[in-house]
């Protein structure tokens, strides 16, 4: 209900008076005067009832979902892959040095070489340093680490990279790790023997060049 005033009093504004009433005399004199205690009661209730319709929420305010962080992944390169990773399901980076139409020129070979041949060189000169560690008593190490990558390189030949090859290159590194975790002597020349035999069974299946060159580091019986 709507409360119209006139004065100090207040009267509901359906009881207005009319444009043919005009004059406050008319239409308060037919007792549509709202004494002021009446509107008081009035505003009392209508306060009331505005009060018990508006009365506010308590359910909580729903909380708009937050927008996850979007993760960009990335592929390591082929530098970075260490032994727990590198094995025959890593895809290689093309246009890489060492990879095809990427040569490595050297003095050695001055068309180019490719990863794993540079790889085998540097394989090589650290058995030849591994050799001369044990021949002074000395434990070996550093070698697994590096040598595991000879299973996600570029090879001469892409072909070469198979199941077959990685088999033989999986052998050769459990070799390795049995070296540098041997206690003796006796053990590291065990170990060390069977890294060689690693090296020339895949060269048999591979590439014969260099089996001279691996049998010449055999440790003296």
């Amino acid at each position: 209900m709507l409360f119209c005033s006139h004065g100090a009093s207040l009267f509901p504004c359906s009881l207005r008076p009319s444009a043919a009433t005009s004059k406050p005399s008319e239409w308060m004199s037919k007792k549509m005067f709202m004494p002021h205690n009446a509107s008081a009661a009035y505003i009392s209730s209508a306060l009331l009832i505005l009060m018990i319709g508006c009365k506010p929420s308590t359910s909580p305010r729903a909380t708009p979902p937050s927008t996850p962080e979007k993760v960009i992944a990335t592929a390591p390169s082929t530098a970075e892959i260490s032994a727990s990773t590198c094995t025959i399901e890593t895809v290689l980076e093309p246009g890489i040095p060492g990879s095809p139409g990427h040569l490595i020129a050297s003095t050695i070979n001055p068309n180019g070489d490719s990863q794993l041949a540079v790889l085998m060189r540097n394989m090589r000169d650290d058995l030849r340093a591994t050799r001369e560690q044990l021949l002074q008593g000395k434990p070996p190490g550093g070698l697994l680490k590096e040598h595991s990558q000879m299973r996600c390189v570029w090879p001469t030949d892409p072909s070469v990279r198979n199941t077959k090859y990685d088999e033989m290159a999986s052998t050769y590194l459990y070799a390795v790790d049995d070296l540098e975790r041997a206690k003796t002597p006796k053990d590291r020349k065990m170990a060390y023997g069977r890294v060689l035999n690693g090296c020339v069974t895949c060269h048999q299946n591979t590439c014969p060049g260099p089996i001279a060159s691996i049998v010449a580091l055999e440790l003296p019986e």
